[in-house]
């Protein structure tokens, strides 16, 4: 970087820290991740040992594109969360109960690359950006992937 980093922890990022943030997204030993995932997809699956998600939330980039679902289960011993991606295996489109490679999106990405200039809240998890959003409906919520 040929300037001085500012001392603002949230001062907008320089063209040249933006170009070297980008990484393409890494090819997997069980095949390669489809993002976005095509409006055609095949349907979300049960999960073959816990069954349907009691509750599924959508991860998207910027422009509103699904990347990957995070689903919550009730078990007898509480909730189970999984990250379900899309991917290609052997030439076949497939579910798979796994995550993406990094870097991932936040969750609500597309709401907050659509209000730039609002107050952004932080949250732990999914769950909790979506009751915060409507506490803070001035706001934008949103939370990493893979908890906090």
């Amino acid at each position: 970087m040929s300037e001085r980093p500012s001392d603002d922890k949230f001062a907008p990022l320089n063209a040249e820290e933006i170009a070297s943030s980008l990484v393409e997204v890494r090819v997997d030993h069980e095949g390669d991740v489809v993002l976005p995932i095509p409006h055609d997809s095949p349907s979300i699956p049960a999960h073959p040992k816990l069954g349907q998600p009691s509750r599924v939330w959508t991860y998207r980039d910027a422009s509103g594109e699904t990347f990957f679902h995070v689903c919550r289960f009730e078990t007898v011993s509480g909730k189970e969360i999984r990250p379900l991606s899309l991917w290609r295996v052997n030439g076949r489109l497939s579910w798979l109960w796994k995550g993406v490679p990094e870097p991932r999106p936040l969750y609500n990405l597309d709401k907050l690359a659509s209000r730039p200039n609002a107050t952004v809240i932080v949250c732990e998890g999914e769950k909790a950006s979506d009751a915060a959003a409507k506490v803070f409906t001035n706001s934008v919520c949103v939370a990493s992937a893979n908890g906090a």
